[in-house]
């Protein structure tokens, strides 16, 4: 697949899959592997997309979060609720 063409979710399941970025599934918070924590609450995560563009996906923690605790992208059209029900 062409990298500048995934999704948000699809750079996120990415960064999880190569250890890049790992969650405390617990708490929502999400961590770089090199540098610690990135962000948490409602925020969005910056990541670079991979094909030397320096294109950037914007990829929400909430959604980033259940992709870490799922392992896989979520369904077509599901909307992922936090923790609070928001």
């Amino acid at each position: 697949m062409n990298p500048s063409s995934l999704s948000p979710d699809e750079v996120a399941l990415e960064r999880f899959r190569s250890g890049e970025w790992y969650c405390d599934t617990k708490t929502g918070t999400i961590y770089r592997k090199v540098t610690g924590a990135l962000v948490d609450g409602y925020r969005i995560i910056g990541a670079s997309r991979r094909d030397g563009t320096r294109k950037k996906a914007g990829v929400m923690v909430h959604r980033a979060v259940w992709i870490a605790a799922n392992n896989r992208l979520p369904p077509a059209g599901m909307q992922i609720d936090h923790l609070d029900g928001n």
